[in-house]
C-alpha cells in the first residue's frame, strides 16, 4: 500500500497480541492433555458441536464432524461415530484422547482446531472452565490440588442454592410437565424451568449448568421416549449424573411419566414412576418428600419400626368384659354370690368348671399337696411357686 499511495499517511492501529486478544492460545496450554478436560467443559463443547452446521468453513464441516477430521479420523469413523446414538463430540472425546498420544491429544490442539473451524463461540462459552481445568491440572501436578479441592468446598458449602429444583423436560411433555410444576408450585416449592425463568441474552448453557450445580438444590429429569431422542435433554443429563457421582449428593431424581428404557447412571438411581394411576399418588407422595429430604436421607420417611417413642407410652386398658372370662375367680362361692344376672351366673359357671379341670390336671400330674393351692391361682402363677 505504501508502494502504491506513498503520499497517503497510513493509519496505523495498535496491534494486540493474541494472549491479550484470546487470554487462551494454542501454544499457553499446548502441555495440558485433553483428559485435563472436565465434564462441564465437555458437556457445553458437546452441545454446541453437536447440532449440524449448515455453511461450510475453510476447514470443511463446521461441527463436530471437523473437529473428527482435524484430530485425525476417517470419513468412515466419522460415520461411526454418527451412529453410536449418543453424543457424537463426547465419543469423539474419549475416542481422541485413548488412541491418540499425550503431545497430539492435548487442549491446545482443541483450541487450534476450534480456531480453524472458526468456532470462536464455543471458545468463548468454553473459555472460563478451560481456564479452571488448566489451573486445576497445573496445581495438580505441583501437589497443590488438596488445597483447590479444600477451598472449593468450603466455598460450595458457604453457597446457598434459591431454587428447590431444576426440571429438566423435553417440550414435547409440556402438557404433563405443567401438572406437575403446578401441583409443586401449589406447595411452596421454588422451581426453575429454563424456558420460563431464564432472561433473554444470557449464555444459556454455561448459565444452565450453573444453576444445576450451584443453585438448585435438585433436578427433576422428567423421562419419556421424546426426552431420550433429544440430544440437548440427553446431555444435560449426563452432566447432573456427573455431579450426581463426583459430589456424592442426591441430586438427581428421575421421574418416569411414560415406559421408556433407560441407560447410562440413571439406571442405577432409584426412580420415581407415575406410569400407573394405580399407585401415582405413592410416586406423587415420593416426589415431594425426595424434594424436601436433606442430601443424606435415604428414605422417603423413617420406617416404623425405627420410631421410638419420646415418652412413655399410657397404660393398655383392657376391657372389662375380657377380664371376666380371661381371669378365673379365686372363690367360687364367692363368685355366685356375686351373680345377680343370668350373665353373669354363665361366667360363673364357667369359672367352677375351668377350677375343676385344674384340679384334674394336678392330680394327673402329682402336683396336688395338703395346702393347695386355690382354684383361682393360674397356670404360670402355680409352676413358679417351690414345692
Amino acid at each position: 500500500i505504501t508502494a502504491l499511495m506513498p503520499d497517503r499517511p497510513i493509519m496505523a492501529y495498535p496491534r494486540l497480541t493474541v494472549q491479550d486478544a484470546t487470554e487462551l492460545t494454542p501454544d499457553s496450554c499446548q502441555d495440558i492433555p485433553i483428559s485435563a478436560v472436565g465434564l462441564k467443559c465437555r458437556s457445553i463443547l458437546a452441545m454446541r458441536l453437536d447440532v449440524p452446521q449448515l455453511l461450510l468453513g475453510p476447514s470443511g464441516h463446521r461441527d463436530w464432524r471437523g473437529l473428527a477430521l482435524l484430530t485425525g479420523f476417517s470419513c468412515d469413523e466419522v460415520e461411526l461415530l454418527r451412529e453410536q446414538g449418543k453424543s457424537p463430540t463426547a465419543s469423539l472425546l474419549d475416542l481422541w484422547e485413548v488412541r491418540s498420544s499425550q503431545h497430539s491429544a492435548t487442549v491446545g490442539w482443541l483450541v487450534q482446531h476450534l480456531i480453524c473451524l472458526e468456532r470462536y463461540d464455543v471458545l468463548d462459552d468454553t473459555r472460563a472452565e478451560l481456564r479452571q481445568d488448566i489451573e486445576f491440572y497445573r496445581k495438580k501436578q505441583s501437589g497443590e490440588a488438596a488445597d483447590i479441592i479444600q477451598e472449593t468446598m468450603s466455598r460450595s458449602s458457604m453457597r446457598k442454592p434459591i431454587y428447590d429444583a431444576f426440571v429438566c423436560y423435553t417440550s414435547e411433555d409440556w402438557p404433563t410437565v405443567e401438572v406437575l410444576v403446578d401441583r409443586l408450585e401449589s406447595l411452596g416449592f421454588r422451581l426453575f424451568l429454563p424456558k420460563r425463568d431464564l432472561k433473554a441474552g444470557v449464555l444459556q448453557y454455561s448459565t444452565l449448568y450453573e444453576l444445576m450445580e450451584k443453585w438448585c438444590r435438585k433436578t427433576i429429569i422428567v423421562f419419556s421416549p421424546e426426552f431420550l431422542q433429544s440430544e440437548e435433554c440427553r446431555v444435560q443429563q449426563r452432566f447432573i449424573e456427573s455431579i450426581n457421582i463426583e459430589q456424592r449428593q442426591q441430586k438427581l431424581i428421575p421421574v418416569i411419566i411414560k415406559p421408556c428404557e433407560l441407560d447410562g447412571t440413571t439406571r442405577m438411581f432409584s426412580k420415581i414412576s407415575l406410569c400407573d394411576d394405580r399407585v401415582a399418588e405413592w410416586g406423587w407422595n415420593k416426589l415431594i418428600e425426595s424434594i424436601r429430604c436433606r442430601s443424606d436421607s435415604l428414605f422417603v420417611s423413617a420406617p416404623h419400626s425405627c420410631i421410638l417413642p419420646a415418652t412413655p407410652s399410657s397404660p393398655l386398658v383392657v376391657p372389662p368384659s375380657l377380664v371376666r372370662s380371661a381371669v378365673m375367680p379365686r372363690k367360687p362361692g364367692a363368685m355366685q354370690a356375686r351373680t345377680r344376672s343370668d350373665g353373669q351366673a354363665a361366667v360363673t359357671t364357667t369359672a367352677v368348671n375351668k377350677s375343676g379341670v385344674f384340679r384334674r390336671l394336678g392330680n394327673f400330674f402329682g402336683r396336688k399337696k395338703a395346702n393347695s393351692v386355690s382354684s383361682a391361682s393360674s397356670g404360670f402363677q402355680s409352676m413358679a411357686l417351690p414345692e
